[in-house]
């Protein structure tokens, strides 16, 4: 049932702009199963961006500070979905592109990406679900286009659209960003249309507090040829660039963007409906690396991009039973990636897109069209020979970087000024066809079946590897198959609705791998000419997974539910198939190796009840367990080596892990009338044993949707036609394991709140607590049938400092230890060259004054870099820093070389690389007639 519009919305034609609420928490359409959602108009209200965003208000839900979605603490691929009740969840779940597009820009995640426009709803289901949705250990979320047809569309046309940035607060405040959304629709007779998009995009990417303190040193024109002989008469000349730092949270070589749009098209065919839905995402950025920013041939970027087409049918069959209603959908679906280095004119085009928008696609490299991932390719990685890189393997020198100048502006080594490209080349392409059969048919009294099937065929092309280096290296081919039957009885007799079957799932890789040991060419008895010959073939794997469910209403204002069931899950196929083609003695020992996995499986058990107090007050409330079962982990084994004779370690992803997870979901809902509602939600997670340290314990989410009624004149008509959405969020901080103190010579520290890799673990400590407010304020203003409204944004609105990672070993966001090696290091470097030249002081200053000539430029013509080599460039960046760092009198002082060293380590260290970002403002203006 939809409520009547808000009175600043068109009335014609946009009744599916209605319910601007969150449906039901338990039974909006359902009462057997947890269900949580939301309709197209939150979107609209509330200060989200992302579909993930709007669930994330539900209790067991959460974002993780990249933007990926975690349904009561099940990790980050544990949620399957449908698209108008097709699945639309990728094979390679970890290699696909955003299925909910995250809570900022650029998050990762996998499958098609969907808008904040075009959905009718969306539905969470994160308890026992139906037996129709399958392949989610921990939820499922169906989205639902808007019907062309009917439902909440109106006769007619409508158009909406809004627009909003953050330029007018420049570069101190404002990240370049440009988001657009719009939505069309139009229905006449029997046909109707759906037209909806959204595209966001901004000139840099976004970090945490205190960006703008860390600013990044661009090249700005040149400060002055050097020439010199470089040995034998051989002169050059050589730019010696001249630098300036980044002004505000802006740097360089970063942009991203994204878009999803969807068309859906409708005929009605009396008693049945003819229907095609056409979905498109894409992703894409430039990859922000420093040391090459002087060195456009070897900058990167990564594009994703999705598509989904479907031809939907639904109709009654009564000539064949009477009450018979079936539904049946054909699909063809892609997921493509590339990651690698860009094509030169296509670095230069999009270091400053339009708008702060990259829509149109990135040119690499190196691609699908000039590096085909083909037969020919997996036959070359498992004869070890042939072309197995864009690059000659067995010369690659030829590529190096080359780092032979202090060309920065801190006067350090490390930064690249020609060379490569080298670096990771990343081609990932998939395709499906899904084919689904459902039916609904009574089988008398109060007993109703629903049954049916699913059949998916993938098509997997995948490439990673290194440009010069097969280490980490890994490709296949493979025709992967997935299929799935359920049948679901259902009984509802008065105020109770019981429903009971099964599904059976089942999944194959029709890959091919080494049988025992991962060695294909140093195998014993390999034979090049039949590469294959002693690989064996997956098997199938199967799954049967019963389920049962129940609710009762006692009354209007009490109803309980309660469900046990088991859910398989498919595992992630791009872990499966992980170096099926790559030999072992090619790899890092560290490297694992994909195995034959089984399911992912769950069981889940329930208890939920619902009661509303007076007319405007509701209290829900849910308890469940979920157990575990083979969960897909690396896991180092010992095996026998034929190769060396002797037991080996490695890595293997394996199925075998289990966990415990137990919950606590509350929610108190209140109505305010005609002028909107709020919620409250807190959730309880308890994981026994954590593995994905990303499920916060405890979240309380409050929300507060107001909309001025139309007849309301109070406050002088100030407030007429305005609207207020607010979230605010407390969330406990996530675990961790401290690294114990270590000789940190070596440098190998992370900046991360997860175990060091190969060490031994420390205690268990927690981040601090993560809280934010976010609020969106619109104004809007009638014309006839039409409305303008202007709108300011904010998030984090109180510029509150959310801790998100912490070094391992210290537990906080500053490490001072590795801050002293690190600057250590640069300085040494800086007073052993200055040795070589004469020019050290015995207070470790190094004099660059060369006795006080008025340009000290002109004294660099014999300077030499460490290893003896003409280096007259050295010598003037090292002026220039000095210059910049210190006072200007061409004395590089210790305390001035310390300065310089610190600003590059706040670059990658600063405290915009531990928290979240701060407050971000934006404004703008919509549209609807």
């Amino acid at each position: 049932m939809h409520r009547a519009p808000p009175s600043h919305l068109p009335a014609r034609g946009t009744a599916f702009l209605a319910a601007l609420v969150l449906s039901r928490l338990f039974w909006p359409a359902d009462r057997l199963a947890a269900q949580h959602t939301a309709t197209d108009s939150l979107l609209w209200i509330l200060p989200v961006d992302r579909v993930a965003d709007l669930l994330s208000l539900e209790p067991g839900v959460s974002t993780t500070p990249d933007g990926n979605l975690i349904v009561r603490g099940g990790g980050i691929a544990a949620v399957s979905a449908y698209l108008d009740g097709t699945p639309v969840s990728p094979a390679g779940r970890g290699l696909a592109t955003p299925l909910f597009g995250g809570s900022r820009a650029g998050a990762p995640g996998a499958g098609i990406g969907l808008g904040t426009t075009g959905l009718d709803s969306l539905t969470l289901e994160s308890g026992v679900p139906s037996l129709e949705w399958g392949d989610g250990r921990t939820g499922v979320l169906r989205a639902r286009t808007l019907d062309p047809l009917g439902g909440p569309l109106a006769p007619g046309w409508t158009v909406r659209a809004r627009y909003g940035t953050d330029a007018p607060f420049g570069r101190a405040g404002g990240l370049g960003l440009h988001r657009f959304e719009g939505l069309a629709t139009a229905r006449s007779g029997k046909a109707g249309i759906v037209l909806a998009g959204t595209a966001q995009g901004q000139n840099t990417e976004m970090l945490g507090l205190e960006q703008n303190r860390s600013p990044i040193y661009v090249a700005e024109g040149l400060d002055t040829v050097v020439t010199f002989d470089q040995g034998g008469g051989n002169m050059v000349s050589v730019p010696v660039a001249r630098f300036a730092a980044t002004n505000g949270i802006r740097f360089p070589s970063s942009a991203l963007g994204d878009y999803a749009v969807l068309g859906k098209l409708g005929y009605s065919l009396g008693s049945s409906a003819l229907s095609f839905t056409a979905a498109a995402s894409q992703r894409q950025r430039r990859l922000f690396d420093y040391p090459d920013l002087y060195n456009p041939a070897q900058l990167a970027a990564q594009r994703d991009w999705s598509r989904v087409f479907t031809l939907s049918w639904r109709g009654g069959v009564d000539r064949l039973v009477r009450g018979l209603g079936v539904e049946a959908h054909l699909s063809y679906q892609t997921d493509r990636r590339i990651h690698g280095p860009l094509a030169s004119a296509s670095e230069r085009n999009t270091r400053d897109p339009a708008l702060g928008v990259p829509v149109s696609p990135f040119d690499f490299r190196f691609d699908f069209d000039n590096f085909a991932v083909n037969d020919e390719l997996i036959r070359n990685f498992r004869i070890n020979a042939g072309r197995r890189s864009p690059y000659d393997l067995a010369n690659t020198s030829q590529y190096a970087l080359i780092d032979a100048y202090r060309n920065n502006a801190y006067g350090i080594l490390g930064f690249s000024e020609s060379g490569g490209p080298v670096g990771l080349l990343e081609l990932y392409r998939e395709s499906r066809w899904v084919a689904t059969l459902m039916a609904t048919a009574p089988l008398g009294g109060a007993v109703l079946l629903r049954a049916g099937g699913e059949f998916t065929r993938y098509d997997l092309d995948f490439y990673h590897s290194q440009l010069t280096s097969q280490v980490g290296s890994d490709a296949y081919l493979v025709t992967p198959r997935r299929w799935a039957l359920f049948a679901e009885p259902r009984l509802v007799r008065g105020g109770l609705e019981v429903a009971a079957g099964f599904r059976l799932d089942h999944f194959r890789t029709n890959a091919i791998r080494p049988d025992s040991f991962p060695r294909i060419s140093s195998m014993p008895g390999f034979d090049p000419a039949d590469p294959a010959a002693l690989l064996v073939a997956d098997q199938g794997h199967t799954r049967l997974s019963p389920r049962v469910r129940a609710g009762y209403r006692f009354d209007e204002r009490t109803t309980v539910h309660a469900g046990l069931g088991a859910l398989a899950q498919m595992p992630d196929l791009a872990l499966a198939l992980q170096g099926i083609n790559t030999d072992f003695g090619t790899n890092a020992a560290s490297q694992p190796y994909g195995t034959d996995l089984d399911f992912e499986r769950a069981t889940i058990a329930e208890l939920g009840a619902s009661r509303r107090f007076g007319a405007a007050t509701t209290l829900e409330a849910a308890v469940w367990t979920r157990s575990d079962r083979g969960l897909v982990r690396t896991e180092l084994v010992s095996r026998f080596d034929p190769f060396r004779g002797v037991d080996t370690d490695l890595y293997l992803y394996r199925n075998g892990s289990s966990t415990s997870t137990t919950g606590l979901d509350l929610r108190v809902r209140q109505e305010f009338g005609p002028w909107g509602r709020a919620w409250l939600a807190y959730s309880f997670t308890h994981v026994a044993q954590v593995f994905e340290r990303v499920s916060p314990p405890h979240t309380l989410v409050g929300v507060l949707v107001l909309t001025a009624p139309e007849e309301w004149r109070g406050a002088g008509g100030l407030l007429e036609h305005t609207s207020l959405g607010v979230i605010a969020r407390l969330t406990a901080g996530t675990e961790y394991r401290r690294c114990p103190a270590l000789d940190l010579g070596n440098h190998s520290i992370t900046s991360d709140q997860f175990p060091c890799a190969g060490l031994v673990i420390g205690k268990t400590d927690r981040l601090p607590a993560r809280k934010t407010l976010d609020l969106r304020l619109t104004r809007t203003f009638r014309a006839g049938a039409s409305r303008l409204g202007l709108f300011v944004d904010a998030r984090n609105a109180l510029n509150w400092r959310n801790v998100i990672r912490v070094f391992a070993v210290t537990g906080k966001v500053t490490n001072p230890t590795e801050r002293a090696l690190r600057r250590s290091d640069q300085v040494a470097s800086m007073a052993a060259e200055a040795q070589r030249n004469g020019a050290l002081l015995p207070d470790g200053s190094l004099d660059l004054s060369f006795g006080g000539i008025p340009d000290p430029r002109a004294g660099c013509g014999s300077w030499i870099r460490q290893d003896g080599a003409r280096s007259p460039p050295n010598c003037v960046y090292l002026i220039q820093a000095e210059r910049r760092f210190g006072n200007g009198d061409a004395i590089f002082t210790v305390a001035e070389q310390t300065r310089a060293a610190d600003a590059f380590y706040e670059v990658a260290r600063g405290l915009q690389h531990f928290t979240e970002p701060g407050r971000k403002v934006r404004v703008g203006l919509e549209v609807s007639f």
